[in-house]
């Protein structure tokens, strides 16, 4: 049986965070960006109109972006614990192999 091999160097705790929080703050940062650029031109009805749909939907993107990147987080979590129970279980298997070998020697006839 082969090994779950993984790369220890590989920092993809500290890289999700980085993305968790431009994720964060960059959206709303262009949102409030959008609302002042917009609202200097806002001259007439359908140019208050246009602001208003281009901000909710802009409030839409972003609690969906918000919503995507916890979703990752939480996910590399949940597959970071799996991972660390599969190498337990991968050991513990490997206990149970040598306690047999130990208890039910193979004898020379037998072709396993």
């Amino acid at each position: 049986m082969e090994a779950v091999r993984t790369d220890p160097e590989l920092k993809k705790n500290k890289q999700i965070n980085i993305w968790v929080w431009l994720a964060r703050i960059l959206p709303i940062v262009y949102l409030i960006g959008s609302v002042v650029i917009y609202t200097i031109g806002t001259d007439t009805a359908t140019n208050v109109l246009i602001t208003i749909t281009l901000t909710i939907l802009s409030a839409f993107a972003i609690g969906w972006w918000w919503w995507a990147m916890d979703t990752i987080r939480h996910l590399m979590g949940m597959f970071d614990k799996n991972l660390k129970r599969y190498e337990e279980i991968a050991d513990e298997l490997s206990d149970v192999r040598n306690e047999l070998k130990q208890h039910f020697p193979r004898k020379d006839n037998d072709t396993r």
